[in-house]
Formats: C-alpha cells, structure tokens, sequence
C-alpha cells in the first residue's frame, strides 16, 4: 500500500499512485514531497508539470532521486527542468493543514531550525509502500494466527543446498 509519508495531516495529502493513476487532478500548484527517493515521485512531479501544473518537488535529502540509477537521472532532470519544476532539497514536509479551499504544507529545514508554508491546491506525498499482509486484508483489528506448516508454491525447482528449507512436492515448506 502507498505511504504519503508520517506527518502531521497526512490525511489531506494524495499518494504519488493516485495522482499518475488519473485519480486525482493535481490542481494549478502542487507540492510533491518525495522521501523515497525513487523513480515516483520524480515522476509524479513530471506528470503534474506536463498537464500544466505549477510544481514544487521536495525531499530532505541532499539531492532528487538518490535511488534512481545515473542514466534514468539525467532523464527526470531533464523533464523536470524542461517543465520549470522548482526544485527543493533539504527539507521535510512536517504538516499539512486546510486553508479554505487550499493546503498549506509546513516545510523544515533538515539543518536548521527554519519552517516556511507552501500555499497549494494538492499535496502529493512519496514515502514508499507497505505490503499488503494477510492482516491488512482482515481489514481493522483483524487478527491473523499463523499454527502448523505454511507451503509456498515457488513454481519450480527449489534449491536447498544450504539447508534453508526443506522441499515437498516443489514446494517449500516453513515450520513456524
């Protein structure tokens, strides 16, 4: 599942899916705060910028894209620069709070105790993901017990040369 990130009012904030999904307009003025450091939320800030967005992309790291590969880097940069994406390091979204029919996202500096508040029509937030877990789909409060021997279907062959597992069937087989 998509994470906007652990701030305050993360509520009024859209994951990066929803907003490359088409499920959501990113609206005049965005702020896209990226703490992953990956290829969506560099590409978020894209898409908004291309339907004519004006777009901030932020992340409190030193630089955008930390976990993007050099080549597929220069290809966001460039996208993102050619779409007059402002650009901001050093910073992490702390809040986001309604203001008439606006948001107001509360931005501190990494370094320094400086805050400043960005006025825009969507927050769009890229923390990652959480997996999907047999307790998430047993929906609130749900509780999952797990007895006897789980068998994963690997589909093939299993090597068990290091004794990691033991094998039924082709099937790997974990006590708990």
């Amino acid at each position: 599942m998509p994470v906007v990130g652990h701030f305050e009012g993360s509520d009024l904030a859209t994951t990066v899916w929803d907003l490359l999904a088409g499920q959501v307009e990113p609206g005049d003025e965005v702020l896209v705060f990226d703490e992953a450091g990956g290829h969506a939320g560099l590409s978020c800030a894209q898409f908004a910028a291309a339907k004519g967005s004006k777009v901030e992309l932020v992340t409190p790291d030193r630089a955008h894209g930390l976990e993007v590969g050099a080549i597929n880097l220069a290809a966001h940069m460039s996208e993102l620069y050619r779409h007059g994406v402002t650009l901001a390091v050093d910073r992490r979204l702390t809040a986001v709070r309604a203001s008439g029919n606006k948001l107001v996202a509360v931005l501190e500096n990494t370094y320094l105790d400086r805050v400043e508040e960005r006025v825009v029509d969507r927050v769009v937030g890229d923390y990652g993901s959480t997996p999907t877990t047999a307790a998430n789909a047993a929906g609130a409060g749900g509780v999952v017990t797990l007895t006897g021997t789980t068998r994963i279907d690997l589909g093939g062959d299993i090597n068990t040369s290091g004794g990691a597992a033991d094998t039924e069937n082709g099937r790997a087989i974990i006590p708990h």
